[in-house]
């Protein structure tokens, strides 16, 4: 039986230069429940909801997780964020 996965179609690091804001697309492999909780490092840098849209605040870096508590599996990205000032 393979083991569920789960990834980012962003890949597990990201720069960000504005402050617009993002969704993230997770990638479901081989799992039944695709339910996610999603989770910042630093949520004064940047938030998430539950539906994966990240909100930037600040220049910083932070980690987004997102964990699939029925299969076990978690995946996180690293945001580089560096604003301009206005």
């Amino acid at each position: 039986i393979p083991h569920p996965a789960l990834s980012f179609e962003e890949g597990t690091q990201m720069s960000v230069t504005d402050d617009r804001g993002f969704t993230l697309h997770p990638i479901f492999c081989d799992m039944t429940d695709q339910e996610l909780r999603w989770s910042s490092s630093a949520s004064d840098i940047a938030s998430v909801d539950n539906a994966g849209n990240v909100s930037v605040f600040k220049t910083g870096s932070c980690v987004i997780t997102a964990r699939n508590s029925f299969h076990s599996v978690e995946t996180s990205v690293s945001l580089d964020i560096k604003l301009k000032a206005p």
